[in-house]
């Protein structure tokens, strides 16, 4: 075997008369033989535009598509050849723009109204004197105006809530949903306006609890016990007395108290084996509910 000897897949050839062009051996069209997908081309006078052998139209030729452009003359837009305006034309999806006097909007040519004219969806505005609200134009009404939704308002004298102008009571005026409170004297609990009972005031759910009465047990409000009272499920328990279980209040009955399932036992003297309280005096006796129950025995 040669040096010249190759493998094209299963088959062998002699690289200085063939070349393999994706597992098919062809014969070369001279030493600039090159493959264009499986067909050969001679790469000083052709070129390969994605697998379509086409004839080069001098040394800056360039592939657009499956075709052949030159760049000093034309563009390439989205596999479009078009004629170049000028040395600074742009494309604007299958066309051609000058940029100093027009411009491109979503794939749509407009005029350039003045030097720092601006795009608003598909049509060209001056942000001079007016703005571009999702994809709407509207007038400016002031320097500080601002878009709410397709609108525009003035965050002086208004507010923007959820894409609704809504008139500002007062200058730290704030939204609650699409409505305007005083955060002063009011609150917003979920999308409710609350008058606020104490400056410590706080939401539950949509209510307003004082938290040093009361207590927010899931969205319920709640008389607090004493000072280190605690929620379980929606009641309130006292820790030092009692103890919650799987959102049930269960008596403590000292330090060693724990639960199990939704009961209290003694570690002293019970245990726990799958959520069942077990004596420990009595490893036969399971108790419920602090009961013990005698085992069933088989007579």
């Amino acid at each position: 075997m040669s040096l010249d000897t190759k493998c094209c897949g299963t088959r062998v050839y002699e690289s200085s008369s063939s070349i393999c062009c994706r597992g098919k051996i062809r014969p070369k069209r001279g030493v600039d033989s090159k493959c264009c997908g499986s067909i050969v081309y001679v790469s000083k006078t052709e070129m390969c535009c994605r697998g379509a052998i086409r004839k080069t139209e001098g040394s800056n030729s360039t592939c657009c598509g499956t075709k052949v452009y030159m760049p000093t003359t034309e563009m390439c837009c989205r596999d479009k050849i078009q004629k170049s305006i000028e040395p600074n034309s742009k494309c604007c999806g299958t066309k051609v723009y000058t940029p100093k006097t027009e411009m491109c909007c979503l794939d749509k040519i407009g005029k350039k109204l003045e030097s720092n004219s601006k795009c608003c969806g598909r049509k060209v505005y001056t942000p001079r004197n007016k703005m571009c609200c999702r994809g709407k134009i509207q007038k400016s009404i002031e320097p500080n105006s601002k878009c709410c939704g397709t609108k525009v308002y003035t965050p002086k004298t208004e507010m923007c809530c959820l894409d609704q102008i809504r008139k500002k009571q007062e200058s730290n005026s704030k939204c609650c949903c699409r409505k305007v409170y005083t955060p002063k004297t009011e609150m917003c609990c979920g999308d409710k306006i609350q008058r606020s009972i104490e400056p410590n005031s706080k939401c539950c759910g949509t209510k307003v609890y004082t938290p040093k009465t009361e207590m927010c047990c899931l969205d319920k409000i709640r008389k607090r016990q004493e000072s280190n009272s605690k929620c379980c499920g929606r009641k309130v328990y006292t820790p030092k007395t009692e103890m919650c279980c799987f959102d049930q209040i269960q008596i403590k009955e000292g330090d060693k108290s724990r639960c199990c399932g939704k009961n209290s036992y003694n570690t002293d003297t019970h245990i726990c084996l799958n959520n069942q309280i077990q004596s420990l005096a009595y490893p036969g006796l399971i108790t419920t509910c602090g009961k013990a129950i005698k085992p069933c025995v088989r007579t």
